[in-house]
Protein backbone atom coordinates (compact mmCIF):
# COMPACT_ATOMS: atom_id res chain seq x y z
CA UNK A 1 0.00 0.00 0.00
CA UNK A 2 1.44 3.36 -0.59
CA UNK A 3 0.25 6.70 1.40
CA UNK A 4 0.42 10.15 0.26
CA UNK A 5 -0.66 13.48 1.77
CA UNK A 6 -3.91 12.82 0.34
CA UNK A 7 -3.88 9.93 -1.34
CA UNK A 8 -3.98 5.91 -0.83
CA UNK A 9 -3.13 3.62 -2.89
CA UNK A 10 -3.70 -0.15 -2.51
CA UNK A 11 -3.66 -3.07 -4.61
CA UNK A 12 -6.66 -4.40 -6.17
CA UNK A 13 -7.07 -8.05 -6.88
CA UNK A 14 -3.83 -8.07 -9.34
CA UNK A 15 -5.06 -5.97 -12.08
CA UNK A 16 -3.51 -2.50 -10.81
CA UNK A 17 -4.71 -0.67 -7.83
CA UNK A 18 -7.23 1.31 -6.36
CA UNK A 19 -6.46 4.94 -5.49
CA UNK A 20 -8.86 7.24 -2.76
CA UNK A 21 -8.08 10.89 -3.43
CA UNK A 22 -9.64 13.44 -1.41
CA UNK A 23 -10.82 16.31 -3.58
CA UNK A 24 -13.05 19.25 -2.26
CA UNK A 25 -16.56 19.68 -4.19
CA UNK A 26 -19.37 22.11 -3.51
CA UNK A 27 -18.23 22.97 0.20
CA UNK A 28 -17.86 19.56 1.09
CA UNK A 29 -14.98 16.67 1.07
CA UNK A 30 -16.01 13.57 -0.19
CA UNK A 31 -13.36 10.28 -1.69
CA UNK A 32 -13.43 9.72 -5.53
CA UNK A 33 -12.50 6.29 -6.32
CA UNK A 34 -10.15 5.57 -9.65
CA UNK A 35 -9.65 2.55 -10.78
CA UNK A 36 -5.94 2.57 -12.33
CA UNK A 37 -5.41 0.11 -15.18
CA UNK A 38 -1.93 0.17 -16.45
CA UNK A 39 -1.05 3.41 -16.77
CA UNK A 40 -4.51 4.91 -17.45
CA UNK A 41 -6.45 5.95 -15.07
CA UNK A 42 -10.41 5.70 -15.31
CA UNK A 43 -11.97 8.33 -12.79
CA UNK A 44 -15.04 6.45 -11.75
CA UNK A 45 -17.93 9.35 -11.71
CA UNK A 46 -20.93 10.45 -10.00
CA UNK A 47 -23.10 11.91 -12.45
CA UNK A 48 -26.37 10.56 -13.43
CA UNK A 49 -26.74 10.53 -16.98
CA UNK A 50 -30.55 11.40 -18.43
CA UNK A 51 -32.38 9.25 -21.17
CA UNK A 52 -31.43 11.10 -24.29
CA UNK A 53 -27.48 10.37 -23.00
CA UNK A 54 -28.41 6.67 -23.13
CA UNK A 55 -30.33 6.75 -26.10
CA UNK A 56 -27.50 8.47 -27.59
CA UNK A 57 -25.06 5.57 -26.19
CA UNK A 58 -27.40 2.79 -27.18
CA UNK A 59 -28.30 4.12 -30.95
CA UNK A 60 -24.48 5.17 -31.43
CA UNK A 61 -23.53 1.72 -31.12
CA UNK A 62 -25.79 0.26 -33.13
CA UNK A 63 -25.34 2.55 -35.99
CA UNK A 64 -21.52 1.57 -35.91
CA UNK A 65 -22.53 -2.13 -35.46
CA UNK A 66 -25.41 -1.55 -38.64
CA UNK A 67 -22.44 -0.07 -41.02
CA UNK A 68 -19.72 -2.58 -39.76
CA UNK A 69 -22.22 -5.54 -40.82
CA UNK A 70 -24.01 -3.55 -43.48
CA UNK A 71 -27.48 -4.96 -42.45
CA UNK A 72 -30.17 -4.16 -40.29
CA UNK A 73 -30.49 -6.32 -36.56
CA UNK A 74 -32.79 -9.53 -37.42
CA UNK A 75 -35.80 -9.27 -36.19
CA UNK A 76 -38.11 -11.21 -33.77
CA UNK A 77 -34.78 -11.24 -31.13
CA UNK A 78 -35.36 -7.74 -29.43
CA UNK A 79 -35.39 -4.27 -30.91
CA UNK A 80 -32.55 -2.46 -31.53
CA UNK A 81 -33.40 1.15 -31.20
CA UNK A 82 -35.27 2.70 -28.40
CA UNK A 83 -37.64 5.58 -27.99
CA UNK A 84 -38.12 5.63 -24.60
CA UNK A 85 -36.91 3.73 -21.00
CA UNK A 86 -40.28 2.28 -20.97
CA UNK A 87 -39.62 0.61 -24.34
CA UNK A 88 -35.78 0.19 -23.28
CA UNK A 89 -36.87 -1.73 -19.88
CA UNK A 90 -40.12 -3.79 -21.56
CA UNK A 91 -37.59 -5.06 -24.52
CA UNK A 92 -36.60 -9.12 -24.10
CA UNK A 93 -33.58 -11.12 -24.98
CA UNK A 94 -33.67 -14.38 -24.10
CA UNK A 95 -37.19 -14.17 -22.73
CA UNK A 96 -35.46 -11.75 -19.57
CA UNK A 97 -36.94 -8.12 -19.94
CA UNK A 98 -33.98 -5.96 -20.01
CA UNK A 99 -34.52 -4.11 -17.47
CA UNK A 100 -36.20 -5.66 -14.11
CA UNK A 101 -37.53 -2.58 -11.96
CA UNK A 102 -35.95 -2.50 -8.42
CA UNK A 103 -32.86 -5.12 -9.63
CA UNK A 104 -29.61 -3.54 -9.52
CA UNK A 105 -28.20 -2.44 -12.85
CA UNK A 106 -25.30 -4.84 -12.98
CA UNK A 107 -27.76 -7.92 -12.62
CA UNK A 108 -29.86 -6.62 -15.74
CA UNK A 109 -30.28 -8.28 -18.93
CA UNK A 110 -28.77 -5.34 -20.54
CA UNK A 111 -26.02 -4.74 -18.92
CA UNK A 112 -24.59 -8.22 -18.66
CA UNK A 113 -25.55 -8.37 -22.49
CA UNK A 114 -23.10 -5.64 -23.05
CA UNK A 115 -20.30 -6.87 -20.29
CA UNK A 116 -19.75 -9.82 -21.38
CA UNK A 117 -22.81 -11.49 -23.06
CA UNK A 118 -26.29 -13.38 -21.75
CA UNK A 119 -26.50 -17.42 -21.49
CA UNK A 120 -25.50 -18.43 -25.05
CA UNK A 121 -25.53 -15.37 -26.58
CA UNK A 122 -21.94 -13.42 -26.87
CA UNK A 123 -21.03 -10.13 -25.41
CA UNK A 124 -23.27 -7.34 -27.65
CA UNK A 125 -23.74 -6.07 -30.14
CA UNK A 126 -22.70 -9.44 -31.36
CA UNK A 127 -19.19 -9.37 -33.16
CA UNK A 128 -18.70 -5.96 -32.17
CA UNK A 129 -17.91 -2.39 -32.25
CA UNK A 130 -18.51 -2.72 -27.99
CA UNK A 131 -19.49 0.00 -26.15
CA UNK A 132 -16.63 1.67 -23.82
CA UNK A 133 -16.52 0.01 -20.31
CA UNK A 134 -16.83 3.74 -19.54
CA UNK A 135 -19.87 3.69 -21.45
CA UNK A 136 -21.55 0.88 -20.18
CA UNK A 137 -20.84 2.41 -16.56
CA UNK A 138 -22.84 5.07 -17.73
CA UNK A 139 -26.05 3.22 -18.19
CA UNK A 140 -25.42 0.87 -15.51
CA UNK A 141 -25.46 4.80 -13.36
CA UNK A 142 -28.61 5.59 -15.54
CA UNK A 143 -30.31 2.44 -14.39
CA UNK A 144 -29.42 2.43 -10.61
CA UNK A 145 -30.62 5.95 -10.77
CA UNK A 146 -34.04 4.98 -11.51
CA UNK A 147 -33.91 5.65 -15.42
CA UNK A 148 -34.07 9.92 -15.60
CA UNK A 149 -35.72 11.29 -18.74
Amino acid sequence: MLVGADTIVAPFAGRGCISRKMTEQTEARRFQILLISGDFIHPMSDDIPKWPRVKELLDGIMDRWERKMNRKGYPGFHDFHWDSPEHLSNDESMSMKFIEPGQPAEDTALIISLRRGLGSIPKMPMGGPFLKADEIDEIARWIDAGMPE
